[in-house]
């Protein structure tokens, strides 16, 4: 503020103001306004409604948010336990994929149909590309020859 600024308070002096708001500001209380019943019902209700609504509309936002995360929550648990109940990776499709001849089992013969397919200049399913190397090759043909010849852990011998 400026130095010479009326509005800037000195010690010992009181702020300045106009003479009718002065005049104005003593008057208020003497003066009674006459308020009808309905309408101070009207603004009593409408001061109600307002003051008692956001507190419930807080509440169910609150809820709404506490929502979310458990929803979040729930899904981590079902992806949890899908991964954790799957087989390490993705025996059961791989071995089926190896299945050529379809006889429910992985074995020699299955190894031998890959290796005429590719002498015969067959192109063989891109699916049996088993070392996704983009190619298949005599080496995916040694992944599915090493499949029948691999003994199961805790089997007779």
């Amino acid at each position: 503020m400026k130095p010479g600024d009326i509005n800037t308070r000195r010690d010992g002096e009181e702020p300045q103001a106009p003479e009718k708001l002065v005049a104005a500001l003593e008057e208020l209380p003497a003066r009674r306004v006459f308020v009808p019943p309905a309408i101070d019902a009207a603004v009593l209700l409408a001061a109600h409604r307002h003051l008692t609504g956001p507190r419930r509309r807080e509440f169910g936002a609150l809820l709404a948010w506490l929502k979310w995360p458990a929803w979040a929550a729930a899904c981590l648990v079902v992806v949890g336990l899908v991964c954790f109940f799957k087989k390490p990776g993705g025996v059961t499709s791989t071995v089926a994929l190896m299945d050529l001849n379809h006889d429910g089992r992985v074995d020699i013969l299955d190894a031998f149909q890959l290796t005429r397919e590719l002498q015969s200049g067959q192109k063989p399913p891109s699916g049996l590309d088993l070392n996704s190397d983009g190619v298949v090759d005599q080496r995916d043909v040694h992944i599915i020859a090493s499949q029948a010849v691999k003994l199961e852990k805790g089997g007779r011998s």
